[in-house]
């Protein structure tokens, strides 16, 4: 975990539709698993790095599970989630400022959420 944010190239692979396949995170030069989370799908453009620390996904949630959505946040050092946010509506795709200040989600009705 330590050696994640300190790696120049990694190759990172999210489903967007199957909760079993996860997340998971890959040095390019030595095929070395660097981090994987099993129980995480993303959609299109629902995952970022922020930072270069944390791993930010925007989460697709099993039908009816509740409304609203979830994003969830990794330090790349770390296995477990380090916060959650649920906002009102299910988001779509992420972005970040270069500086790390803000991370913005999108949703399906045009709207956009703001995290400082």
């Amino acid at each position: 975990w330590d050696n994640l944010a300190s790696q120049k190239e990694a190759l990172v692979v999210c489903s967007d539709n199957n909760l079993n396949t996860g997340i998971t995170i890959w040095d390019i030069s030595t095929g070395e698993e660097l981090f994987h989370r099993p129980t995480c799908a993303s959609p299109r453009h629902g995952l970022v790095c922020l930072g270069h620390q944390f791993l930010v996904a925007a989460q697709v949630q099993k039908p009816g599970l509740y409304r609203g959505g979830a994003i969830f946040i990794w330090a790349l050092n770390k296995a477990q989630v380090l916060h959650r946010s649920y906002p009102v509506e299910p988001i779509g795709p992420l972005a970040c400022t270069s500086d790390a200040t803000y991370l913005v989600g999108g949703t399906p009705s045009g709207n956009l959420f703001i995290w400082e």
